[in-house]
C-alpha cells in the first residue's frame, strides 16, 4: 500500500512538471496547451472577423487578393496577362470600445486600363472610426504601369476621378490618359474641415460635372450665406 502511495504521488508530481500536449489530429501537430493564452484567442478571432478581407474579381475579370502577412494586408492584382502586388501593408485594428478601424483600400470603380480602389484617408477624430475623407489608389492593368494615389475624392463614373485636395478648386482625372482638369469654384465654398464635405451632390452627365456648395456673399457690412449651383464641361 505504501508503494502504491508512493507511486502515484510521482507520476502527479511527474505529470505536473511538464506542460500538457494535444494532438491536432488534423494538422498532425503537438499543440503546448499551457503555453497558449485563452484570451489572446479569442482576441485574434474576434480580430479576423472584424478585419476580414474580401477577395473581388471585378466584371471586367480583374482579380483583387488580399495576403495576411507581418499584422498587415498586402494586396495583388491581376488578369491572365500580368500579376502585380502593391509594396506597402495594410492595417486593420479592432477596438472594443470605438470599433473597427480600417485602412485597408477597397475595390470602388474599373475602366478598360485602370483599377480604383479607395480607403480611408483620415476619420473624424481620434477616438472615432468613422470616415471623414477618401483616397484612392489607381492600378493600372499592366506590367509596368505606375502606381498613382489622389486624395480628398469626391466620385468616380466612366473614365473620370474627381477630387478636391483645394477648397477654391475640383480636380477631374482622366484614368485612362492621365489627363486633368482643374474648376475654380467662385465664389470659394465655406470652409470646413475637409474640401470633399463642402461640396454636396457631385454628378457627371453626358461629360458635363454638376455640383453643389453653399458659399458666403457680402451684404452692405456683412455676409449672408448662399446656395451655389454649377455645371462644367468636361474638356478631357
Amino acid at each position: 500500500m505504501k508503494y502504491t502511495t508512493v507511486i502515484i504521488l510521482i507520476l502527479v508530481i511527474f505529470s505536473c512538471q511538464y506542460p500538457q500536449k494535444k494532438v491536432d489530429n488534423d494538422n498532425k501537430e503537438i499543440i503546448e496547451l499551457d503555453s497558449i493564452k485563452t484570451d489572446s484567442i479569442l482576441t485574434k478571432k474576434e480580430m479576423a472577423k472584424e478585419c476580414f478581407q474580401k477577395d473581388t474579381v471585378t466584371a471586367m475579370g480583374t482579380s483583387i487578393k488580399y495576403s495576411y502577412e507581418n499584422e498587415g494586408f498586402r494586396i495583388t492584382w491581376s488578369d491572365s496577362s500580368y500579376k502585380r502586388s502593391l509594396d506597402s501593408l495594410f492595417h486593420c485594428d479592432f477596438d472594443e470600445r470605438t470599433g473597427t478601424w480600417d485602412f485597408v483600400p477597397k475595390y470602388i470603380h474599373e475602366t478598360k486600363n485602370t483599377v480604383v480602389l479607395q480607403n480611408i484617408l483620415y476619420t473624424s477624430s481620434g477616438g472615432n472610426p468613422a470616415p471623414l475623407a477618401y483616397s484612392s489608389i489607381i492600378l493600372p492593368k499592366n506590367t509596368k504601369g505606375v502606381v498613382i494615389e489622389k486624395y480628398e475624392i469626391l466620385m468616380t463614373k466612366d473614365d473620370y476621378l474627381v477630387y478636391a485636395t483645394d477648397l477654391d478648386s475640383v480636380f477631374i482625372l482622366n484614368l485612362e490618359t492621365n489627363k486633368e482638369q482643374t474648376i475654380l469654384l467662385k465664389p470659394r465654398p465655406l470652409h470646413v474641415r475637409s474640401p470633399t464635405i463642402s461640396i454636396e451632390k457631385p454628378r457627371i452627365e453626358k461629360k458635363t460635372f454638376y455640383l453643389e456648395y453653399n458659399s458666403l456673399k457680402k451684404v452692405e457690412d456683412d455676409y449672408e450665406e448662399i446656395r451655389v449651383k454649377k455645371s462644367f464641361k468636361i474638356k478631357i
